[in-house]
This record gives structure tokens, sequence and C-alpha cells, in this order.
């Protein structure tokens, strides 16, 4: 089981609210097991969302065949799976500093001999629309077209670099070679020395992640999960690539 939205990227995810007071998200996911370990689709898949962050379901018992125990069933169409309208409970009431606004969402899918699959779990962050600051998305659910479309590259990058007070410089070769820190000197910029010669590495609104010495800009190419960056060496008088990561 995977989903595949909503995912703590650094956006919020639209908790919509109807005349009743209702709250809902829509989400969406994959079935991974179809087509490998199984030759037919889930027969049912059950979704919750809980307030918080969770990485254990807090109350309850996961759905079965029989009983789907406060879960929301989803709509299956092969190896996709989908839904309008989760329900959303309200916020968590004391949450950690930095943690506002988290919710998780526990998918469980049941198998043609009744079996509950493992869970998926993914930690986001919702807002009701205009109830405060942030970038605001919200995931396809099954109705064609739905959706804002995924968060923007800008706000996922600076969400995964968010808590990093050094990052990794890799040089594979040249007067630089080794790995090197680069420390937090702002918010989302760090400082790195590499072969004598100091340079710059920050997060550009429009560009991504930028590394610099006085004169010169190269961008990198990002990868998630788990964060990497790649750069041309010859910024940093290498042949081979520059690769920044997480210390």
């Amino acid at each position: 089981m995977q989903i595949n939205c909503p995912v703590d990227d650094g956006c919020y995810y639209t908790i919509v609210v109807d005349a009743s007071g209702a709250r809902t998200l829509a989400a969406n996911g994959t079935d991974l097991g179809y087509g490998k370990i199984r030759k037919v689709p889930l027969d049912k898949v059950y979704l919750k969302i809980f307030a918080g962050k969770h990485s254990t379901l807090p109350i309850g018992s996961p759905p079965t065949s029989t009983n789907p125990n406060g879960f929301h069933p989803a709509t299956i169409d092969g190896q996709w799976w989908c839904s309008n309208d989760v329900p959303v409970p309200a916020a968590a009431a004391h949450p950690a500093p930095g943690d506002e606004d988290y919710y998780t969402l526990f998918a469980y899918g049941i198998d043609n001999t009744g079996t509950t699959t493992a869970p998926a779990i993914n930690q986001f962050r919702a807002r009701v629309a205009g109830s405060g600051s942030g970038t605001l998305v919200a995931c396809a659910g099954c109705v064609s077209g739905g959706g804002t479309g995924p968060c923007p590259p800008a706000v996922v990058l600076a969400n995964a670099l968010a808590r990093a007070a050094k990052l990794d410089v890799t040089v594979p070769d040249g007067p630089g070679a080794g790995v090197a820190s680069a420390r937090l000197t702002g918010p989302l910029r760090w400082a790195v020395t590499v072969g004598g010669a100091a340079y710059e590495i920050f997060v550009c609104p429009t560009r991504g992640l930028v590394l610099r010495d006085a004169a010169t800009e190269v961008v990198g190419a990002v990868r998630h999960h788990p964060f990497s960056a790649t750069f041309p060496g010859a910024l940093l008088k290498a042949r081979g690539d520059v690769v920044v990561t997480v210390g």
C-alpha cells in the first residue's frame, strides 16, 4: 500500500467544510501488491485521519473484511485507489512546537482472502482555506481533473531543508576532494569552505538549490526521499559531480 497524496511536503492540504460543518479532504494512492504478489486488485481500501503525528494506530482497531471499525471506504480502480471525502477531525489540542496543523492518514487494504494488509501511514499538514498562512494545495480524489497539482518545488525543497543545521558536501576529486561541512548561516542558507575557497549554498524560490562562489552560481539537480542535490563539479575544481546531502 502506498499513499500518494497527501504527503508531508511543506504545503498545507485543503480541508473542505460543508454546510453541516463536516470536514473532509481528498486522498489517493497505489496498491503496490497488485500484479506483484496478487493477480487481482484489493477488495477494499479503508482510510482514517487522526489529528497529530502518529507512527502507529493511536486508537481503535484496524479494519477487517467484515468490520470497517470506523474507517472510511475508498474507491478502487485497478492498482489505483482514491477518495473525495475522507473525514478530518479537529486539529490536535496541544501539539508540540512546530507540529501545529499536522494530521496522519492511515490506509489499509483488504485482499480477496480477507487478509488486512500492513498500513500505509503518511503525516501531513492541513488547513481550512483562509485560516492561516502557507501554500494550500489539494489532492486529486476520484474526480477527473481534480486537485490543484503538486506542491510547488520551492516549497518542497524548503520543507526538506528547514531543519538542516549542516549539509555534507561530497567532492569526488581535485584539490578539495572529500566531505566538507556546510554550516547554517541564516534561513535556508549555508556556508562551506572547499579547497581553501569559500562557497555558499542557499534556497532560491524560483531556481531551487544554488551553489555559488564570489563570481559564479550553479543550480543543483534535487532528489527527495532521501534528499540529495547534485552540482557540476567544475565550480569546486572537481571533474566529477559534487553531491550535497543533509548532515
